[in-house]
């Protein structure tokens, strides 16, 4: 929730959520908690990627787009899913790569 531009959270949300995530995925939490493979936000503001379609991206290596977030919209992305400047791209994969990543979308 967001009020006067401040980011507030809910802990009963929050508990609620994680129990729920806990009994629908267990492996979520193994995802969560995995100091090798975690969630990651990248933020994309390189006006050299936008309106690329994923399939087309140039970035090779251990990443994968879990969700785009894209204004008020959430997207699961795929091959067609073009990108946008102002996408907050929800990725994970080796830190390496999520590095890498980070600097060529960030910049």
């Amino acid at each position: 929730m967001k009020e006067n531009g401040i980011d507030t959270i809910s802990v009963l949300l929050s508990t609620k959520t994680l129990l729920r995530a806990l009994i629908e995925a267990p492996g979520v939490m193994k995802l969560l908690t995995n100091q090798d493979a975690s969630l990651y936000e990248i933020n994309m503001s390189n006006e050299r990627y936008d309106g690329v379609l994923l399939r087309e991206f140039p970035f090779m290596g251990d990443v994968i787009f879990v969700r785009i977030f894209r204004g008020v919209d959430s997207l699961v992305p795929h091959g067609d899913t073009r990108l946008q400047l102002g996408d907050r791209l929800i990725a994970t994969g080796s830190r390496e790569y999520i590095a890498e990543l980070k600097k060529t979308l960030e910049d």
